[in-house]
Protein backbone atom coordinates (compact mmCIF):
# COMPACT_ATOMS: atom_id res chain seq x y z
CA UNK A 1 0.00 0.00 0.00
CA UNK A 2 2.95 1.86 0.87
CA UNK A 3 4.05 1.70 -2.40
CA UNK A 4 0.98 2.19 -4.28
CA UNK A 5 0.06 5.41 -2.69
CA UNK A 6 3.89 7.01 -3.59
CA UNK A 7 3.20 5.25 -7.02
CA UNK A 8 -0.37 7.68 -7.21
CA UNK A 9 1.43 10.44 -5.67
CA UNK A 10 4.27 10.72 -8.43
CA UNK A 11 1.97 9.67 -11.48
CA UNK A 12 -1.00 12.17 -10.51
CA UNK A 13 2.19 14.60 -10.63
CA UNK A 14 3.22 13.77 -14.12
CA UNK A 15 -0.48 13.69 -15.57
CA UNK A 16 -1.24 17.10 -13.76
CA UNK A 17 1.97 19.04 -16.07
CA UNK A 18 0.35 20.45 -18.89
CA UNK A 19 1.17 23.76 -20.06
CA UNK A 20 3.47 25.95 -22.30
CA UNK A 21 6.10 27.54 -20.47
CA UNK A 22 9.52 27.78 -22.11
CA UNK A 23 11.70 25.05 -20.40
CA UNK A 24 14.10 25.85 -18.10
CA UNK A 25 18.04 24.72 -18.19
CA UNK A 26 19.21 22.69 -14.59
CA UNK A 27 21.52 20.59 -13.61
CA UNK A 28 19.69 18.24 -11.06
CA UNK A 29 23.15 16.12 -10.75
CA UNK A 30 24.70 17.80 -7.14
CA UNK A 31 21.45 17.24 -6.15
CA UNK A 32 21.35 13.40 -6.53
CA UNK A 33 23.09 10.96 -5.12
CA UNK A 34 26.21 8.26 -6.05
CA UNK A 35 23.38 5.69 -5.51
CA UNK A 36 20.65 7.51 -8.05
CA UNK A 37 19.65 5.07 -10.77
CA UNK A 38 16.31 6.83 -12.13
CA UNK A 39 15.73 10.46 -13.30
CA UNK A 40 12.91 11.65 -14.85
CA UNK A 41 12.63 15.19 -15.98
CA UNK A 42 9.00 16.44 -17.04
CA UNK A 43 8.53 19.50 -19.03
CA UNK A 44 4.92 21.44 -19.01
CA UNK A 45 5.30 23.65 -22.41
CA UNK A 46 5.83 20.49 -24.56
CA UNK A 47 2.79 19.02 -23.29
CA UNK A 48 -1.14 19.42 -24.60
CA UNK A 49 -3.43 16.67 -23.52
CA UNK A 50 -6.21 18.32 -24.99
CA UNK A 51 -4.84 16.94 -28.39
CA UNK A 52 -5.17 13.68 -26.78
CA UNK A 53 -8.81 14.15 -25.92
CA UNK A 54 -9.64 15.86 -28.70
CA UNK A 55 -8.10 12.15 -30.74
CA UNK A 56 -10.11 9.93 -28.05
CA UNK A 57 -13.46 11.83 -29.14
CA UNK A 58 -12.76 11.69 -32.72
CA UNK A 59 -12.18 7.74 -32.17
CA UNK A 60 -15.43 7.46 -30.25
CA UNK A 61 -13.22 6.18 -27.21
CA UNK A 62 -14.80 9.02 -24.97
CA UNK A 63 -18.53 10.97 -25.91
CA UNK A 64 -18.40 13.97 -26.03
CA UNK A 65 -19.86 14.95 -23.06
CA UNK A 66 -16.60 13.26 -21.24
CA UNK A 67 -14.08 15.05 -23.60
CA UNK A 68 -15.85 18.25 -22.65
CA UNK A 69 -15.65 17.32 -19.14
CA UNK A 70 -12.06 16.06 -19.42
CA UNK A 71 -10.90 19.09 -21.01
CA UNK A 72 -12.59 21.69 -18.32
CA UNK A 73 -10.42 19.88 -15.99
CA UNK A 74 -7.33 19.30 -17.46
CA UNK A 75 -7.65 23.45 -18.32
CA UNK A 76 -8.32 24.01 -14.79
CA UNK A 77 -5.15 22.10 -13.61
CA UNK A 78 -2.81 23.36 -16.84
CA UNK A 79 -3.39 27.00 -16.07
CA UNK A 80 -2.30 26.36 -12.44
CA UNK A 81 0.93 24.35 -13.73
CA UNK A 82 1.85 27.44 -16.39
CA UNK A 83 2.05 29.69 -13.83
CA UNK A 84 4.08 27.54 -11.61
CA UNK A 85 6.41 24.80 -13.09
CA UNK A 86 8.59 25.14 -15.82
CA UNK A 87 10.26 21.96 -15.43
CA UNK A 88 10.41 18.94 -12.72
CA UNK A 89 12.89 16.31 -11.66
CA UNK A 90 12.35 13.35 -9.98
CA UNK A 91 15.23 11.10 -8.62
CA UNK A 92 15.31 7.26 -7.09
CA UNK A 93 18.28 6.45 -5.52
CA UNK A 94 18.87 2.85 -4.06
CA UNK A 95 19.49 4.35 -0.43
CA UNK A 96 15.40 5.00 -0.23
CA UNK A 97 15.11 1.17 -1.08
CA UNK A 98 17.52 -0.27 1.40
CA UNK A 99 16.38 2.53 4.46
CA UNK A 100 12.46 1.28 3.71
CA UNK A 101 12.02 4.85 2.55
CA UNK A 102 11.27 3.90 -0.78
CA UNK A 103 10.41 7.32 -2.05
CA UNK A 104 11.80 9.65 -4.71
CA UNK A 105 13.28 13.31 -4.54
CA UNK A 106 11.09 15.67 -6.22
CA UNK A 107 12.67 18.85 -7.89
CA UNK A 108 10.82 21.70 -9.12
CA UNK A 109 12.90 25.01 -9.87
CA UNK A 110 11.91 28.12 -7.11
CA UNK A 111 10.39 31.18 -9.00
CA UNK A 112 8.84 33.10 -5.43
CA UNK A 113 7.12 33.11 -2.47
CA UNK A 114 4.15 33.00 -4.47
CA UNK A 115 4.76 29.77 -6.85
CA UNK A 116 5.55 28.04 -3.40
CA UNK A 117 1.80 28.70 -1.74
CA UNK A 118 0.53 27.71 -4.40
CA UNK A 119 2.49 24.37 -4.89
CA UNK A 120 1.92 24.11 -1.47
CA UNK A 121 -1.95 23.95 -1.68
CA UNK A 122 -1.60 21.77 -5.25
CA UNK A 123 -0.14 19.04 -4.30
CA UNK A 124 -1.84 18.94 -0.84
CA UNK A 125 -4.68 17.53 -3.00
CA UNK A 126 -2.91 15.00 -4.82
CA UNK A 127 -2.96 11.47 -3.18
CA UNK A 128 -0.03 10.28 -0.91
CA UNK A 129 1.51 13.92 -0.73
CA UNK A 130 1.65 13.76 2.71
CA UNK A 131 4.00 10.87 2.77
CA UNK A 132 6.38 13.89 1.39
CA UNK A 133 7.94 17.31 3.16
CA UNK A 134 8.73 19.51 1.51
CA UNK A 135 12.37 21.59 2.04
CA UNK A 136 13.28 25.07 0.18
CA UNK A 137 17.70 25.90 -0.91
CA UNK A 138 19.70 26.12 -3.31
CA UNK A 139 17.20 28.01 -5.88
CA UNK A 140 15.35 24.80 -5.76
CA UNK A 141 11.98 23.19 -4.44
CA UNK A 142 12.20 20.13 -2.89
CA UNK A 143 9.88 17.56 -2.28
CA UNK A 144 11.05 13.89 -0.30
CA UNK A 145 11.38 11.72 2.90
CA UNK A 146 13.64 12.96 5.84
CA UNK A 147 16.48 10.84 4.44
CA UNK A 148 16.97 12.07 1.17
CA UNK A 149 15.96 15.95 1.87
CA UNK A 150 18.92 17.55 4.01
CA UNK A 151 21.33 16.03 1.14
CA UNK A 152 19.94 16.70 -1.88
CA UNK A 153 19.10 20.51 -0.15
CA UNK A 154 22.77 20.85 0.25
CA UNK A 155 23.57 20.13 -3.31
CA UNK A 156 26.86 18.60 -2.89
CA UNK A 157 26.44 15.44 -5.20
CA UNK A 158 29.41 14.18 -6.98
CA UNK A 159 29.31 14.50 -10.99
CA UNK A 160 28.29 11.91 -12.57
CA UNK A 161 29.32 11.58 -15.82
CA UNK A 162 27.12 8.29 -16.94
CA UNK A 163 24.04 10.53 -15.70
CA UNK A 164 24.90 13.33 -17.83
CA UNK A 165 25.95 10.91 -20.41
CA UNK A 166 22.57 9.69 -20.40
CA UNK A 167 20.69 12.96 -19.89
CA UNK A 168 22.76 14.16 -23.47
CA UNK A 169 21.02 11.49 -25.10
CA UNK A 170 17.65 12.67 -25.02
CA UNK A 171 15.54 14.47 -27.72
CA UNK A 172 15.93 17.89 -26.55
CA UNK A 173 12.16 18.40 -28.07
CA UNK A 174 10.26 15.61 -25.91
CA UNK A 175 8.20 16.65 -23.13
CA UNK A 176 9.23 13.38 -20.98
CA UNK A 177 12.82 12.50 -20.74
CA UNK A 178 14.10 9.31 -18.59
CA UNK A 179 17.63 8.68 -17.78
CA UNK A 180 18.22 4.88 -16.29
CA UNK A 181 22.17 3.66 -15.01
CA UNK A 182 21.36 0.64 -13.13
CA UNK A 183 23.92 -0.03 -10.81
CA UNK A 184 26.50 -3.14 -10.35
CA UNK A 185 24.01 -5.01 -8.44
CA UNK A 186 20.98 -4.04 -10.84
CA UNK A 187 22.95 -5.02 -13.62
CA UNK A 188 24.17 -8.35 -12.34
CA UNK A 189 20.68 -8.86 -11.24
CA UNK A 190 19.54 -8.38 -14.71
CA UNK A 191 22.21 -10.75 -16.54
CA UNK A 192 21.19 -13.44 -13.96
CA UNK A 193 17.43 -13.18 -14.93
CA UNK A 194 17.71 -13.26 -18.68
CA UNK A 195 18.34 -16.38 -18.95
CA UNK A 196 14.85 -17.29 -17.61
CA UNK A 197 13.46 -14.84 -20.71
CA UNK A 198 15.24 -16.32 -23.00
CA UNK A 199 13.91 -19.63 -22.45
CA UNK A 200 10.11 -18.15 -22.96
CA UNK A 201 11.45 -16.56 -26.23
CA UNK A 202 12.92 -19.06 -29.05
CA UNK A 203 15.61 -17.60 -31.16
CA UNK A 204 16.28 -14.70 -28.75
CA UNK A 205 19.16 -14.45 -26.32
CA UNK A 206 18.69 -11.33 -24.07
CA UNK A 207 22.26 -11.52 -22.54
CA UNK A 208 22.86 -10.01 -25.99
CA UNK A 209 21.46 -7.02 -24.68
CA UNK A 210 21.79 -7.31 -20.78
CA UNK A 211 25.55 -8.73 -20.44
CA UNK A 212 27.37 -5.16 -21.18
CA UNK A 213 24.54 -2.66 -20.44
CA UNK A 214 25.96 0.71 -19.18
CA UNK A 215 22.81 2.78 -19.37
CA UNK A 216 19.82 3.82 -20.97
CA UNK A 217 18.15 7.37 -21.58
CA UNK A 218 14.63 7.31 -23.14
CA UNK A 219 12.84 10.56 -24.33
CA UNK A 220 9.19 11.00 -25.83
CA UNK A 221 6.02 12.74 -26.03
CA UNK A 222 2.48 11.24 -24.83
CA UNK A 223 1.16 12.60 -27.55
CA UNK A 224 1.34 12.55 -30.32
CA UNK A 225 3.26 9.55 -29.39
CA UNK A 226 6.89 10.09 -30.43
CA UNK A 227 9.40 9.02 -29.03
CA UNK A 228 14.12 7.86 -29.03
CA UNK A 229 15.97 5.34 -26.93
CA UNK A 230 19.89 4.68 -26.41
CA UNK A 231 21.00 1.61 -24.89
CA UNK A 232 24.54 2.20 -23.91
CA UNK A 233 26.70 -0.64 -24.77
CA UNK A 234 30.35 -0.94 -23.09
CA UNK A 235 32.18 -1.67 -27.09
CA UNK A 236 30.95 -1.46 -30.39
CA UNK A 237 30.89 -5.26 -30.63
CA UNK A 238 27.84 -5.25 -27.95
CA UNK A 239 25.96 -2.80 -29.74
CA UNK A 240 26.04 -4.75 -32.57
CA UNK A 241 24.76 -8.14 -30.74
CA UNK A 242 21.85 -5.59 -29.01
CA UNK A 243 20.94 -4.89 -32.76
CA UNK A 244 20.65 -8.14 -33.89
CA UNK A 245 18.86 -8.96 -30.76
CA UNK A 246 16.35 -5.89 -31.25
CA UNK A 247 16.18 -6.38 -34.98
CA UNK A 248 15.00 -10.34 -34.09
CA UNK A 249 12.54 -9.47 -31.24
CA UNK A 250 10.59 -6.87 -33.54
CA UNK A 251 10.40 -9.39 -36.13
CA UNK A 252 8.94 -12.11 -33.58
CA UNK A 253 6.65 -9.65 -31.84
CA UNK A 254 3.77 -9.69 -34.57
CA UNK A 255 4.20 -13.58 -34.93
CA UNK A 256 3.80 -14.04 -31.45
CA UNK A 257 1.09 -11.85 -31.18
CA UNK A 258 -0.57 -13.74 -34.34
CA UNK A 259 -1.19 -17.09 -32.24
CA UNK A 260 -3.29 -15.35 -29.98
CA UNK A 261 -6.84 -15.61 -30.77
CA UNK A 262 -8.17 -12.60 -29.69
CA UNK A 263 -5.17 -10.51 -30.82
CA UNK A 264 -5.73 -11.09 -34.39
CA UNK A 265 -7.33 -7.97 -35.20
CA UNK A 266 -4.64 -5.99 -34.36
CA UNK A 267 -1.36 -8.05 -35.95
CA UNK A 268 -1.80 -5.53 -38.79
CA UNK A 269 -1.25 -2.07 -37.05
CA UNK A 270 1.73 -4.10 -34.86
CA UNK A 271 3.18 -4.84 -37.84
CA UNK A 272 3.86 -1.21 -39.20
CA UNK A 273 4.33 -0.42 -35.68
CA UNK A 274 7.55 -2.68 -36.14
CA UNK A 275 7.95 -1.56 -39.22
CA UNK A 276 8.37 2.35 -38.00
CA UNK A 277 10.91 0.84 -35.41
CA UNK A 278 12.69 -0.87 -37.30
CA UNK A 279 13.25 2.26 -39.78
CA UNK A 280 14.82 4.05 -36.62
CA UNK A 281 16.96 1.53 -35.21
CA UNK A 282 20.69 1.78 -35.60
CA UNK A 283 23.97 1.56 -33.84
CA UNK A 284 25.67 4.60 -32.75
CA UNK A 285 28.24 5.65 -30.68
CA UNK A 286 28.51 2.06 -29.00
CA UNK A 287 25.08 2.15 -28.50
CA UNK A 288 22.01 1.24 -29.61
CA UNK A 289 19.98 3.97 -31.34
CA UNK A 290 15.85 3.51 -31.90
CA UNK A 291 13.66 6.73 -33.23
CA UNK A 292 9.89 7.01 -33.99
CA UNK A 293 8.62 10.16 -35.47
CA UNK A 294 6.12 9.02 -37.46
CA UNK A 295 3.18 8.52 -34.75
CA UNK A 296 0.13 7.19 -37.10
CA UNK A 297 0.98 3.69 -36.81
CA UNK A 298 0.58 3.78 -32.86
CA UNK A 299 -2.48 6.29 -33.17
CA UNK A 300 -3.95 3.64 -35.94
CA UNK A 301 -3.56 0.63 -33.00
CA UNK A 302 -4.64 2.52 -30.22
CA UNK A 303 -8.02 3.66 -32.14
CA UNK A 304 -8.27 -0.23 -33.19
CA UNK A 305 -7.47 -1.28 -29.67
CA UNK A 306 -9.94 1.01 -28.48
CA UNK A 307 -12.67 -0.20 -30.66
CA UNK A 308 -12.11 -3.60 -29.69
CA UNK A 309 -12.00 -3.00 -26.03
CA UNK A 310 -15.43 -1.41 -26.13
CA UNK A 311 -16.65 -4.48 -28.23
CA UNK A 312 -15.92 -6.72 -25.74
CA UNK A 313 -17.40 -4.20 -23.11
CA UNK A 314 -20.52 -4.43 -24.86
CA UNK A 315 -20.30 -8.06 -25.47
CA UNK A 316 -20.23 -8.53 -21.58
CA UNK A 317 -22.79 -6.23 -21.26
CA UNK A 318 -25.42 -8.43 -23.49
CA UNK A 319 -24.06 -11.48 -21.51
CA UNK A 320 -24.78 -9.56 -18.20
CA UNK A 321 -28.61 -8.87 -19.95
CA UNK A 322 -28.76 -12.43 -20.31
CA UNK A 323 -27.77 -13.36 -16.85
CA UNK A 324 -30.47 -10.95 -15.26
CA UNK A 325 -32.97 -12.36 -17.61
CA UNK A 326 -32.06 -16.21 -16.49
CA UNK A 327 -31.71 -15.14 -12.76
CA UNK A 328 -35.50 -13.56 -13.41
CA UNK A 329 -36.51 -16.61 -14.62
CA UNK A 330 -35.50 -18.79 -11.78
CA UNK A 331 -36.56 -16.15 -9.33
CA UNK A 332 -40.14 -16.60 -11.07
CA UNK A 333 -40.02 -20.57 -10.92
CA UNK A 334 -39.51 -20.32 -7.45
CA UNK A 335 -42.55 -17.53 -6.49
CA UNK A 336 -44.66 -19.03 -9.52
CA UNK A 337 -43.89 -22.60 -9.80
CA UNK A 338 -42.30 -22.66 -13.57
CA UNK A 339 -40.57 -20.51 -15.79
CA UNK A 340 -42.85 -18.41 -17.61
CA UNK A 341 -44.96 -19.16 -20.80
CA UNK A 342 -43.70 -17.44 -23.52
CA UNK A 343 -47.24 -15.07 -23.79
CA UNK A 344 -49.87 -13.75 -21.42
CA UNK A 345 -52.83 -15.02 -22.71
CA UNK A 346 -56.66 -13.83 -23.00
CA UNK A 347 -59.01 -15.80 -21.19
CA UNK A 348 -59.74 -17.33 -24.55
CA UNK A 349 -55.99 -18.67 -25.05
CA UNK A 350 -55.40 -15.15 -27.30
CA UNK A 351 -51.44 -14.48 -26.51
CA UNK A 352 -51.63 -10.52 -25.56
CA UNK A 353 -48.13 -9.75 -23.96
CA UNK A 354 -44.73 -11.40 -24.42
CA UNK A 355 -43.17 -13.29 -21.25
CA UNK A 356 -40.84 -10.23 -21.24
CA UNK A 357 -43.50 -8.31 -19.94
CA UNK A 358 -44.75 -11.38 -17.29
CA UNK A 359 -40.80 -10.94 -15.60
CA UNK A 360 -40.95 -7.23 -15.35
CA UNK A 361 -41.16 -7.58 -11.37
CA UNK A 362 -37.98 -9.44 -11.00
CA UNK A 363 -35.86 -7.63 -12.94
CA UNK A 364 -36.76 -4.67 -10.92
CA UNK A 365 -39.27 -2.89 -13.31
CA UNK A 366 -42.54 -3.50 -11.08
CA UNK A 367 -43.77 -0.37 -11.23
CA UNK A 368 -43.66 0.01 -15.02
CA UNK A 369 -45.40 -3.26 -14.86
CA UNK A 370 -48.24 -2.29 -12.87
CA UNK A 371 -48.54 0.24 -16.06
CA UNK A 372 -49.84 -2.32 -18.54
CA UNK A 373 -53.24 -3.44 -18.94
CA UNK A 374 -52.84 -7.30 -18.48
CA UNK A 375 -55.93 -7.88 -20.40
CA UNK A 376 -55.33 -6.13 -23.64
CA UNK A 377 -53.17 -7.05 -26.27
CA UNK A 378 -49.51 -5.50 -26.62
CA UNK A 379 -50.50 -3.06 -29.48
CA UNK A 380 -53.68 -1.44 -27.82
CA UNK A 381 -54.16 2.33 -27.66
CA UNK A 382 -53.10 1.36 -24.13
CA UNK A 383 -50.19 -1.06 -24.05
CA UNK A 384 -48.42 0.42 -27.03
CA UNK A 385 -47.79 3.74 -25.20
CA UNK A 386 -44.81 1.40 -23.11
CA UNK A 387 -43.38 0.34 -25.97
CA UNK A 388 -40.39 3.40 -25.87
CA UNK A 389 -39.73 2.64 -22.29
CA UNK A 390 -37.64 -0.77 -22.91
CA UNK A 391 -35.69 -1.86 -20.24
CA UNK A 392 -32.33 -1.49 -20.52
CA UNK A 393 -32.06 -5.02 -19.85
CA UNK A 394 -33.67 -5.73 -22.95
CA UNK A 395 -31.39 -3.30 -25.27
CA UNK A 396 -28.56 -5.37 -26.77
CA UNK A 397 -25.64 -2.69 -26.61
CA UNK A 398 -24.07 -4.57 -29.68
CA UNK A 399 -26.85 -3.81 -31.89
CA UNK A 400 -28.52 -0.42 -33.21
CA UNK A 401 -32.24 -1.24 -33.24
CA UNK A 402 -35.45 0.51 -33.68
CA UNK A 403 -36.29 1.90 -30.13
CA UNK A 404 -38.70 -1.08 -28.18
CA UNK A 405 -37.32 -3.79 -30.36
CA UNK A 406 -35.35 -6.64 -28.28
CA UNK A 407 -33.34 -9.56 -30.06
CA UNK A 408 -33.60 -11.75 -26.49
CA UNK A 409 -36.07 -14.00 -27.70
CA UNK A 410 -36.98 -17.41 -26.08
CA UNK A 411 -37.49 -20.66 -28.44
CA UNK A 412 -41.25 -21.65 -29.36
CA UNK A 413 -42.54 -24.01 -31.45
CA UNK A 414 -42.49 -28.08 -31.60
CA UNK A 415 -39.01 -28.99 -30.04
CA UNK A 416 -38.22 -26.64 -27.97
CA UNK A 417 -38.28 -25.31 -24.14
CA UNK A 418 -41.45 -23.12 -24.63
CA UNK A 419 -43.16 -25.15 -27.23
CA UNK A 420 -46.81 -24.40 -25.35
CA UNK A 421 -47.64 -20.75 -25.65
CA UNK A 422 -50.12 -20.28 -22.56
CA UNK A 423 -47.96 -22.80 -19.68
CA UNK A 424 -45.31 -22.74 -17.45
CA UNK A 425 -42.10 -24.78 -17.92
CA UNK A 426 -41.43 -26.45 -15.29
CA UNK A 427 -37.48 -27.41 -14.18
CA UNK A 428 -38.86 -31.37 -13.82
CA UNK A 429 -39.37 -31.22 -17.26
CA UNK A 430 -35.90 -30.79 -18.84
CA UNK A 431 -34.71 -34.16 -19.02
CA UNK A 432 -31.57 -33.49 -21.06
CA UNK A 433 -30.37 -31.55 -18.37
CA UNK A 434 -30.55 -27.72 -17.47
CA UNK A 435 -26.97 -27.41 -18.53
CA UNK A 436 -27.56 -28.55 -21.75
CA UNK A 437 -30.92 -26.50 -22.41
CA UNK A 438 -31.27 -23.35 -23.80
CA UNK A 439 -33.51 -21.03 -22.29
CA UNK A 440 -33.15 -17.80 -24.00
CA UNK A 441 -31.52 -17.12 -27.24
CA UNK A 442 -29.42 -13.64 -28.51
CA UNK A 443 -30.84 -13.19 -32.10
CA UNK A 444 -29.39 -11.19 -34.99
CA UNK A 445 -30.72 -8.12 -36.09
CA UNK A 446 -32.79 -9.19 -38.53
CA UNK A 447 -35.23 -11.31 -36.61
CA UNK A 448 -35.39 -8.87 -33.94
CA UNK A 449 -39.23 -8.00 -32.29
CA UNK A 450 -40.84 -5.56 -30.30
CA UNK A 451 -40.44 -6.58 -26.30
CA UNK A 452 -44.16 -6.53 -25.27
CA UNK A 453 -45.39 -8.48 -28.34
CA UNK A 454 -45.59 -12.53 -27.75
CA UNK A 455 -43.36 -13.13 -30.38
CA UNK A 456 -40.18 -15.03 -30.15
CA UNK A 457 -38.20 -18.01 -32.44
CA UNK A 458 -40.24 -20.14 -33.35
CA UNK A 459 -37.50 -23.30 -33.91
CA UNK A 460 -39.87 -25.97 -35.35
CA UNK A 461 -38.64 -27.04 -38.94
CA UNK A 462 -35.27 -27.46 -40.43
CA UNK A 463 -35.06 -24.26 -41.73
CA UNK A 464 -35.25 -22.44 -38.72
CA UNK A 465 -31.81 -23.00 -37.53
CA UNK A 466 -30.29 -22.80 -40.92
CA UNK A 467 -31.89 -19.23 -41.41
CA UNK A 468 -30.46 -17.87 -37.83
CA UNK A 469 -27.13 -19.23 -38.26
CA UNK A 470 -27.43 -17.58 -41.36
CA UNK A 471 -27.79 -14.46 -39.90
CA UNK A 472 -24.56 -14.12 -37.19
CA UNK A 473 -21.39 -12.58 -38.08
CA UNK A 474 -19.16 -14.56 -35.65
CA UNK A 475 -21.81 -16.81 -32.81
CA UNK A 476 -24.08 -15.99 -30.16
CA UNK A 477 -24.88 -15.82 -26.70
CA UNK A 478 -27.68 -18.22 -24.91
CA UNK A 479 -28.50 -18.42 -21.56
CA UNK A 480 -29.48 -22.09 -20.74
CA UNK A 481 -31.55 -23.42 -18.14
CA UNK A 482 -29.76 -23.66 -15.40
CA UNK A 483 -29.06 -19.94 -15.24
CA UNK A 484 -25.66 -19.62 -16.88
CA UNK A 485 -24.71 -17.67 -20.52
CA UNK A 486 -21.98 -18.69 -22.77
CA UNK A 487 -21.00 -17.66 -26.30
CA UNK A 488 -21.90 -20.17 -28.87
CA UNK A 489 -19.78 -19.98 -32.08
CA UNK A 490 -20.98 -19.65 -35.34
CA UNK A 491 -19.99 -23.04 -36.70
CA UNK A 492 -21.70 -25.09 -34.52
CA UNK A 493 -23.31 -28.01 -36.56
CA UNK A 494 -27.12 -27.32 -37.33
CA UNK A 495 -27.54 -30.86 -35.39
CA UNK A 496 -26.07 -29.99 -32.09
CA UNK A 497 -28.04 -26.11 -31.91
CA UNK A 498 -31.20 -28.48 -32.92
CA UNK A 499 -30.64 -30.73 -29.81
CA UNK A 500 -29.54 -27.84 -27.37
CA UNK A 501 -32.78 -26.55 -28.04
CA UNK A 502 -34.58 -29.57 -27.06
CA UNK A 503 -34.98 -30.07 -23.57
CA UNK A 504 -36.22 -33.40 -23.44
CA UNK A 505 -34.87 -35.12 -26.53
CA UNK A 506 -32.40 -37.23 -25.44
CA UNK A 507 -29.38 -36.36 -27.29
CA UNK A 508 -25.44 -36.63 -26.23
CA UNK A 509 -24.12 -33.80 -26.61
CA UNK A 510 -20.49 -33.00 -26.86
CA UNK A 511 -17.68 -30.25 -28.50
CA UNK A 512 -19.89 -27.11 -28.22
CA UNK A 513 -17.78 -24.53 -30.18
Amino acid sequence: MHRFRMFSFVAAIGMAVAGSVPARAVDPTPHLDGETFLVVRVRPGKMDLTKAVAFLSSKKIIDQTQALAAGLAIGTVKAGIDKNVDEMWIGMSTKGLDSGEPLPIIMVPKKDDEQVKALKSLLARVPGSDMLKMEEGSGMLFWGPDSALKAAKDGKGKPRADLTEAMKSWNSEHSIQIAIVPTEDQKRTLREFAPTLGGRIPGLDPNDLTEKLEWVGLSFDVFPPKAKLFIKQADGKAATKALNFMQKGLDIAPKMLAQQPDARDIVEHVGKIVDEMKKGLKVEKDGLLMEMEDSQPILDLIGESAKKAQEAAKRMQSVNNMKQIGLAFHNSHDAQGGFPAPAINSKDGKPLLSWRVKILPYIEEDRLYKQFKLDEPWDSDHNKKLINRIPKVYQNPNLKLENGKTTYLVPTGKGGLFANQGKDVKLNSVTDGTSNTIMVVEVPANMAVTWTKPEDWEVSGAEAVDKFLAGLKDGFNAAFADGSVRFIAKKVEPKILKALLTPDGGEVIQNIP
